[in-house]
């Protein structure tokens, strides 16, 4: 009972994070995705690549939209957008952000932290009467399933990489 007052207590103080766009937790965290970008100096204002980017990824209809905040000069932070139905939904294992430097773009991805605690959960209270032969489908399953999620988010996270490369390039043509 503690160790689901305790995922109850993570996941509403994610999720008060999460909307209020907390730059403590957007910008730290167990990163789970890293890409850079190398640029010439940016001439748009981090508000309105935020502004280029959410207008980039709203809901398709099978996926959530993703929502990006400017919380500094420099950093955007993004996430898939609460309480938006789609016809594929899941709860995400990762938030965002990037960090625009004059001659480097960062895009990175942290672990959320309800996901972590809930398995955290889900597994201590079934390793305590563990049976191979029976319970081995109830270890195996989350691990897919969250390794499912991660493969969706990393693709989702590698088009925001490619977005801002074609912002950059956009910023910077090159001359024939």
């Amino acid at each position: 009972m503690t160790w689901f007052i305790a995922v109850l207590i993570f996941l509403i103080i994610e999720i008060t994070l999460s909307i209020k766009w907390s730059p403590y937790y957007f910008n730290y965290g167990i990163k789970l995705y890293s890409r850079e970008i190398n640029t010439k100096h940016i001439e748009k204002p981090t508000s309105q690549v935020s502004s280029l980017l959410n207008n980039s990824f709203k809901a398709t209809g099978y996926f959530p939209s993703i929502c990006f905040n400017q919380i500094d000069n420099k950093t955007i932070a993004f996430r898939e957008k609460l309480f938006e139905f789609a016809l594929f939904t899941y709860t995400p294992i990762m938030h965002g952000k990037i960090e625009i430097n004059n001659s480097k773009i960062n895009v990175a991805g942290y672990a959320n932290w309800f996901p972590i605690s809930f398995l955290a959960l889900w597994y201590s209270s079934f390793l305590k009467h563990f049976q191979f032969d029976t319970d081995i489908i109830f270890i195996i399953v989350p691990i897919l399933i969250f390794a499912i999620i991660y493969v969706i988010q990393f693709r989702i996270y590698n088009n925001i990489t490619k977005q801002l490369s074609e912002i950059t390039k956009q910023n910077n043509p090159t001359k024939s």
